[in-house]
């Protein structure tokens, strides 16, 4: 059960790919609404972290949290979040984690 009790709606994904969620839903699909901010730029790539975790560990740490999810696809799809890595950072993130073994 979610206890989330902004008025801020994110946006999830639907359809198949490249379509994106319905417009309903893309009026709210950062963290103050409809807007990329200050906010949105900072956790970008935080969240670009637990893409490449969640894959390593098999774990998804936001699985009950599906506004969260939305907000994290929402910042992943963005052109900033997207452009501020190169093409392979979660391929090289991956093998970095891996090669640490137990200490992360």
């Amino acid at each position: 059960m979610e206890r989330n009790t902004g008025r801020c709606v994110h946006a999830q994904p639907a359809g198949g790919p490249g379509q994106g969620p319905p417009a309903h839903q893309r009026e709210n699909q950062y963290f103050a609404g409809p807007h990329f901010t200050l906010v949105d730029a900072a956790f970008g790539p935080v969240f670009r972290y637990f893409d490449v975790y969640d894959g390593v560990s098999g774990v998804d740490l936001f699985a009950a949290a599906p506004k969260l999810r939305a907000w994290r696809a929402a910042l992943a799809a963005h052109p900033s979040v997207r452009g501020a890595v190169a093409p392979d950072y979660g391929a090289r993130l991956a093998a970095f984690t891996v090669g640490q073994g137990e200490s992360i």
